[in-house]
């Protein structure tokens, strides 16, 4: 069953559940993945197969929300202006002032390099969209212009490129993937 929470939420028991399959079945079994989950956290998403959906959903959602931050921070920071006065500045304006805030801070304590896009799972959620006939732009954007750049990071005990460091960059080189 996929579920979303990190070890942190392992160990605290919040993870959030996203149950697919038949709904009596999840009934049988709904008291135990409560325990680590909580009522409020176990989503019945429909049939088999619909809770990786989800759970696919929630990992772009926060991989191409990151990029959009790094984005619009790097912007402020190529053209001279601290990060850390940008996210004093408008850290905590707007209803996303939380995921701003940290990957603003994240990038003003010089650790801009850590905030992850999910550049490892990018090709599989572009996979399965070219299979169900559909298009992923942003998506395909984004791995195009990580996978040109230099893996200098640690993703998942892998190596991957720092979309931050490419963006302060300058980018990858014209025609490898940024254009």
């Amino acid at each position: 069953m996929p579920v979303s929470g990190g070890p942190g939420g392992a160990e605290r028991a919040d993870l959030y559940l996203f149950a697919g399959g038949d709904e009596s079945a999840l009934a049988r079994v709904r008291p135990l993945l409560e325990t680590i989950g909580g009522a409020a956290r176990l989503t019945h998403c429909g049939p088999a197969g619909s809770g990786q959906v989800v759970k696919g959903v929630n990992q772009l959602m926060m991989g191409l929300g990151n990029a959009a931050y790094l984005e619009a921070l790097a912007f402020g920071v190529r053209a001279g202006v601290d990060p850390a006065t940008i996210r004093r500045a408008i850290g905590d304006t707007g209803r996303w002032r939380a995921d701003f805030s940290g990957v603003a801070g994240q990038a003003a304590a010089g650790r801009g390099e850590e905030v992850g896009v999910k550049f490892r799972e990018l090709p599989y959620f572009l996979r399965e969209a070219a299979e169900r006939g559909f298009a992923l732009p942003l998506t395909r954007t984004l791995h195009a212009f990580c996978d040109a750049g230099e893996r200098v990071t640690i993703d998942d005990n892998r190596p991957a490129p720092s979309f931050w460091r490419q963006l302060l960059d300058g980018g990858p080189p014209p025609g490898r993937g940024g254009d």
